[in-house]
């Protein structure tokens, strides 16, 4: 639902607010007319209320759009050609990595990011998932069986991050 609210704001954009404008227009319809409101009240009201609506709006899509570093899928052994690799990475699609873009992966532990190697990623699929190769630093073999095996608790520590070099 989420997904679709945030969907249907980028793609409608101003056409939303008109949407907004209509739907406040018909709220009068819903009152009792035996009483009356002032037009000094309630068009204050209304102004209010699209105005909040809309910052609302505009605030989820901003949440949905943050560019979040990627998820990691899941782990897969380095097969040839990627042989020189210690284990491949596939994660969700991300903006800022392309074809050989350098990246650095960090494990989690006690709010510590510990190294555990660098890599490169080596495909971007039609799909925008990111195929990454990742060459381990020494005394971190355990946490390439762990990633190999697809051990959720282990993929969920890794952290991706580009790398400059200098």
């Amino acid at each position: 639902m989420f997904k679709f609210l945030v969907k249907s704001y980028s793609s409608l954009k101003g056409h939303l607010f008109a949407l907004i404008g209509i739907a406040v227009s018909g709220i009068p319809i819903y009152f009792n007319m035996d009483k009356t409101i002032s037009i000094k009240l309630f068009l204050p009201i209304c102004i209010i209320i699209f105005f909040i609506t809309s910052i609302l709006v505009r605030a989820l899509h901003l949440a949905a759009t943050k560019n979040n570093l990627p998820r990691i899928r899941k782990g897969l052994e380095a097969n040839k050609p990627y042989s020189d690799f210690s284990f491949l990475l596939l994660t969700d699609p991300y903006k800022l990595f392309t074809f050989n873009t350098l990246i650095t992966v960090f494990s989690m532990t006690d709010d510590v990011e510990e190294l555990i190697g660098t890599g490169r990623v080596l495909n971007v699929q039609l799909n925008g998932m990111l195929l990454i190769g990742v060459l381990i630093v020494e005394d971190k073999e355990n946490v390439s069986k762990s990633v190999v095996q697809n051990n959720q608790e282990t993929l969920n520590k890794l952290i991706i991050k580009p790398m400059v070099e200098i």
